[in-house]
């Protein structure tokens, strides 16, 4: 595996991307349980607050955690730079699970109190994460594409909390100048295009060939993902506070969203093809199924814009959500996680006594069930969408409670691994090199 330029040995201690990374599970039984209670609703109106509840959950509490938790890893092992007062992670993670929690109960519930109580924990996660990595990335030594879009993904999440706090606050003012259409367009294309985006994008340059011993991606794609989702988080952030309507914020937002819902996604599938490994891995079909979920996204998108049917908004919704971000963050789970531990756990190890290789410590036949649970989640929550079926919602909830604990029990099994179980080897010290390059591949 490809490692020039890395220093994982600078990383977090392991207590901090993972706690992070196990709210994804957690999110997604917590999800599940709005669908079977809320699903008649859910499915008819991306305005109704249980649809609100329920996106909320998606992105804050399943997506936003294991990127907060990716950033932690990234910035000190790829970009090289030092996240100040890394200790403020715990609270980050304390205030992101009471405001995503807040947040649902207020959704449901209209009360004003717990809105504050999300508005105010949130405020205080993002805060306290934003300006340590901000600092870290601002005096991060690497100069980088990866990093530069890490960068520009920061900006995203910026914007997309800027925007969703200035809506919070709209509910105790009863600011009737706000253009609630043309925010939410805001509110969504930083939170989904540049934020979410930006940052698999961005990431996705340095893990395909580190992981998969793919050719790493055309610069000029590249440079030409960089720009266009830049753009796509200033210049719609201009036209809004100018007064621009909804369907204006749209049209900035599009070249950035077919770079990352299009090209990006294209050249990536290209380059996963032609990769030097052939193995078979389980979170290359999360990959291929996020990928190919992605061009989906993006004609549900211009579907949602420009057709008059209530249904478009809900399917993009539920597709860019579990499906293109949700499938990729759920396959990075079932690799980065294993490195993770491999390297916390027995790295130091390695020529000294036997250690496991990294692809031993994920057991692969629960990370293949959890892939099939979320493929047909996808498939079933689309067709609940679209035909108006209510028992196809609670199939889906069913069937997404499973995929979080599939999940939750793949990332189980792998620290039972860490602890010395769950993996049995024949009992001989392996050589430094040879060691590495099995337990990478």
């Amino acid at each position: 595996m490809p490692m020039a330029g890395l220093s994982p040995e600078q990383g977090p201690p392991l207590a901090v991307p993972l706690s992070f990374f196990f709210l994804a599970p957690v999110a997604m039984v917590g999800a599940s349980a709005l669908l079977l209670i809320h699903g008649d609703t859910v499915i008819w109106n991306r305005w109704v607050p249980a649809t609100l509840a329920f996106t909320h959950v998606g992105t804050l509490g399943f997506l936003c955690p294991v990127m907060f938790g990716a950033l932690y890893q990234i910035i000190p092992v790829v970009a090289g730079g030092t996240v100040p007062w890394l200790r403020l992670a715990h609270v980050v993670h304390l205030c992101l699970v009471l405001g995503v929690v807040s947040l649902v109960l207020a959704f449901l519930g209209g009360s004003k109190v717990a809105f504050l109580v999300a508005g105010g924990s949130l405020t205080a996660a993002l805060v306290l994460f934003l300006i340590p990595v901000a600092i870290a990335l601002i005096r991060a030594p690497t100069r980088s594409h990866t990093v530069t879009g890490v960068r520009v993904a920061v900006i995203g999440l910026a914007l997309v909390s800027g925007f969703g706090l200035r809506a919070v606050c709209s509910r105790f003012t009863a600011d009737l100048n706000l253009d609630w259409l043309a925010w939410t367009v805001a509110h969504a294309s930083f939170g989904l295009v540049v934020w979410v985006g930006g940052l698999i994008t961005a990431v996705s340059w340095q893990v395909l060939p580190m992981f998969y011993l793919a050719d790493p991606l055309p610069r000029v794609s590249r440079i030409l993902s960089l720009w266009l989702t830049f753009s796509a988080a200033t210049i719609p952030a201009v036209l809004l506070l100018i007064g621009a309507d909804a369907q204006t914020v749209s049209l900035a937002v599009g070249p950035g969203a077919a770079a990352i819902w299009l090209l990006h996604p294209v050249v990536a599938a290209i380059r996963l093809r032609r990769r030097r490994r052939r193995r078979a891995d389980i979170s290359l079909r999360f990959w291929y199924t996020g990928l190919g979920c992605a061009p989906v996204v993006f004609a549900a998108a211009l579907a949602a814009l420009w057709l008059d049917d209530p249904r478009w908004p809900l399917v993009f919704g539920w597709l860019a959500i579990w499906g293109w971000a949700g499938m990729i963050v759920h396959g990075m789970l079932t690799r980065i996680v294993p490195f993770l531990v491999w390297f916390h756990r027995f790295a130091a190890l390695v020529g000294l006594e036997p250690v496991p290789p990294m692809r031993r410590m994920l057991p692969v036949g629960r990370a293949t069930v959890a892939y099939w649970l979320h493929a047909l989640t996808l498939v079933l929550g689309c067709g609940a969408i679209i035909s108006g079926w209510v028992p196809l919602v609670y199939a889906a909830a069913l069937t997404m409670a499973l995929t979080g604990l599939a999940l939750g029990a793949c990332l189980l099994g792998v620290l039972a691994a860490r602890a010395g179980q769950g993996w049995t080897g024949r009992q001989q010290t392996i050589p430094l090199a040879v060691a590495r390059a099995d337990s990478y591949a």
